[in-house]
């Protein structure tokens, strides 16, 4: 309880004063049972700072082979459970992105689509499976912590923006004019989309602070619905009070990836 507790207390003074409002329509409630997990690294779809993605099928719906059916599931990386003042960061990062992306509703940020019927609560299983550590400390993980810890479960975006860009300069380059006239509209659209979401959410307060092609993907490969994602270091700007200094809403620390020019 102690672990949920200061998780809590973490998250408190982020959402104090939020004027977001979750849409909870379209979110279920999910049981670990409810997630299935399969053994095979490639279904990894991305690793974070704290988090991993993996592609999972949902036992409360039809056919696991159908890759419709197929979701994606973030989790809290297993060998942060080892390390108290980490596991806290990262959980709170997690709880508050859950919190600011059932907000959202624009057809080019993902949504959530399912999430621990217990909620933060759920982050408890790890202390009761011995898996967090005092600071300083270890501790063992049992091989059941992450599948009941808290998670969110997210469309599939089977490509991203780099792997594309990748695949642009490879093996499908433009061999006509057409094509090449083809790329740049496609090219023109994926900007468009992502400046439309990214509007969106200044819109609502919120800065996104990670914009990089490695969080931009697309439902199918090869597609053309671009879908922002990765909403764990955003930040939403509290409204300003008679008196109070506009240019503090923007002192806030560096974060984000370290773009090298090249």
């Amino acid at each position: 309880q102690f672990l949920v507790e200061a998780i809590q207390n973490n998250l408190r003074p982020m959402i104090e004063g939020t004027r977001l409002k979750p849409i909870l329509d379209g979110i279920r409630l999910l049981k670990p049972g409810d997630v299935l997990h399969s053994s095979c690294a490639s279904t990894l779809l991305g690793t974070g700072a704290f988090s991993r993605v993996s592609s999972v099928v949902l036992t409360t719906e039809n056919s696991s082979s159908d890759k419709n059916n197929r979701y994606a599931c973030k989790q809290l990386k297993r060998e942060l459970f080892t390390n108290r003042p980490l596991f806290l960061k990262a959980a709170t990062e997690l709880a508050y992105e859950a919190h600011v992306l059932s907000s959202l509703d624009h057809p080019n940020i993902i949504k959530i689509r399912g999430w621990a019927a217990n909620g933060i609560a759920s982050f408890a299983n790890d202390a009761n499976d011995e898996g967090i550590a005092d600071e300083g400390g270890a501790a063992s993980v049992s091989a059941g912590a992450a599948a009941k810890s808290f998670f969110l479960i997210m469309d599939a975006l089977p490509e991203t923006l780099d792997r594309r860009i990748e695949r642009w300069k490879t093996t499908d380059r433009p061999e006509s004019l057409e094509q090449f006239h083809r790329r740049n509209i496609e090219k023109l659209s994926i900007c468009e989309q992502i400046a439309g979401a990214l509007e969106y959410i200044h819109s609502k307060g919120v800065i996104y602070r990670d914009l990089k092609p490695q969080n931009i993907g697309f439902c199918e490969e090869g597609g053309s619905v671009a879908k922002l994602f990765d909403f764990g270091l955003c930040h939403e700007l509290q409204s300003l009070s008679d008196g109070d200094d506009e240019n503090e809403r923007f002192q806030l620390p560096l974060v984000g990836t370290v773009s090298i020019p090249y």
